[in-house]
């Protein structure tokens, strides 16, 4: 999977921090969250564009302003930071709120209008008109929905599953022809002074790899917050999710490279192991049945002379069978119809 991103504006501009978070849920699709803060800007319009290969015409895009304008909560919990301030631009949430923190000040953050996916070629636009009264800092954020299990490139094993996740920004080395074919038609690709680099993954989940000089921090997801920033998972409240953060400054190009494994020994494949090991003792009971066949005339008399223990385990392997290829089985009747035995 290709999880080379890159950022592109139609206008000079410079971001000086660049939020990229993955979300891995168990049995559902992942999120990619971006985001990105712009300072010292001179427009008052900026077309944006977002690079980002893995998107498909089945995804939804949304802009999160009206999450993170619900609760200055939510910007707390966000931007690690305590909120002094929290004004909606004109008296309206939906063009933008001013924010005032403790620690680093003023930002804006405004919505991302006019959002568009195209497919095939890998990217999203959109626009952001920034008012006057808004502070020297400016930031938006969108959030992708994709039909992906994961965007990690996956390598299954017998025992454990491998998830590498190989973020890169705005690496130029193999800079694809349609963002090259881009930047010769009115966009440039910006400069990000900072990146940051989330996964939100089970806590399951065994991190194999980390590079320590980009490790900012693990911690646990705040389940019960991030309910109310994502309503639509159902299953944050069950404190399973960890927290990785990595952070990349002051380079052209950002790269993220961090590995996780998943155990993947469960209930099926020690049924399967239990399985064979009874069929391999049934082969081998065959063996002797067919011994005793040839001593013995009557077919009753030769059933007497089989142990019980031999009809015990042909009864648990067919359950074993039943259990292992989900729990039904369909048998053939006249006519063509069939019976489900479920257990």
């Amino acid at each position: 999977m290709d999880n080379s991103f890159f950022v592109l504006s139609k206008q000079q501009v410079d971001i000086s921090l660049f939020d990229i978070c993955t979300w891995d849920f168990e049995k559902s699709n992942s999120f990619l969250e971006m985001g990105m803060e712009i300072a010292n800007y001179t427009e008052r319009h900026l077309d944006m564009l977002l690079a980002v290969p893995l998107i498909s015409s089945a995804d939804t895009v949304k802009d999160l302003l009206p999450v993170i304008a619900r609760d200055p909560k939510t910007s707390r919990f966000i931007f690690n930071d305590r909120v002094e301030s929290f004004d909606p631009i004109d008296g309206s949430l939906s063009n933008g709120v001013n924010i005032t923190f403790e620690d680093n000040g003023a930002m804006t953050i405004l919505p991302a209008v006019d959002i568009k996916t195209d497919a095939t070629a890998g990217t999203i636009s959109f626009s952001c008109d920034i008012p006057q009264s808004a502070a020297g800092r400016i930031y938006m954020r969108i959030l992708i929905v994709t039909d992906l299990p994961t965007i990690a490139h996956v390598h299954n094993g017998i025992a454990k599953a491998t998830y590498l996740y190989d973020i890169k920004l705005n690496e130029k080395r193999n800079l694809p022809d349609n963002i090259q074919h881009l930047t010769e038609t009115g966009f440039r690709i910006c400069r990000v002074a900072e990146c940051t680099c989330q996964h939100i993954v089970p806590k399951m989940y065994d991190i194999a790899f980390v590079d320590g000089s980009m490790l900012k921090n693990i911690r646990t997801l705040e389940e019960a917050f991030f309910a109310i920033f994502l309503p639509e998972r159902k299953d944050l409240n069950t404190d399973a999710y960890m927290i990785v953060t990595n952070s990349s400054k002051n380079k052209d190009s950002h790269t993220f490279f961090t590995v996780f494994d998943k155990e993947t020994i469960g209930t099926k494949q020690i049924v399967f192991a239990i399985g064979a090991d009874i069929l391999c003792n049934l082969l081998f009971a065959a063996g002797s049945v067919r011994t005793i066949k040839k001593t013995i005339n009557s077919e009753l008399e030769l059933l007497n002379e089989i142990p019980f223990e031999f009809w015990a385990a042909c009864v648990i392997f067919v359950i074993v069978v039943i259990v292992f290829f989900g729990g039904r089985i369909k048998i053939p009747l006249l006519k063509g119809k069939k019976l489900t035995i479920k257990i």
